[in-house]
């Protein structure tokens, strides 16, 4: 058995873009978003963990009471000072960070224009 040369293996197609005829080259538009989206959260969580972490923020937010193992109060929006404990955000596109206060309650701090105003509490 022979190894193939290079004049064997070409496909040139008529119309078709040389490295589109021999399958080569070219970038999936999917997996580069899927990357780009993944490395953009790995740095969102990462500032998150960095700016929040042990901290003690004021800000306006949604304070959410457990009753019953169910978080309810959807209304319960004011200005609220709170050392964070930890923070979860299931998503990139999610428009809010649920907060867990050391006092075990857990309040929405929404992404949008509004600011926060943190003190280092460790």
């Amino acid at each position: 058995m022979r190894a193939r040369l290079v004049n064997e293996a070409q496909n040139f197609e008529r119309g078709v873009h040389p490295k589109q005829a021999l399958g080569i080259g070219g970038i999936c538009l999917g997996e580069q978003k899927f990357n780009m989206k993944k490395k953009l959260e790995d740095d969102w969580k990462f500032l998150l963990l960095t700016l929040l972490d042990g901290k003690t923020i004021s800000a306006q937010m949604n304070k959410r009471t457990a009753n019953g193992g169910k978080l309810t109060g959807q209304n319960n929006w004011g200005n609220y000072t709170v050392t964070v404990d930890d923070w979860e955000i299931q998503d990139i596109d999610d428009m809010g960070i649920n907060i867990i206060g050391t006092d075990k309650e857990h309040y929405i701090l929404p992404i949008d224009d509004k600011k926060i105003y943190i003190e280092n509490a460790r």
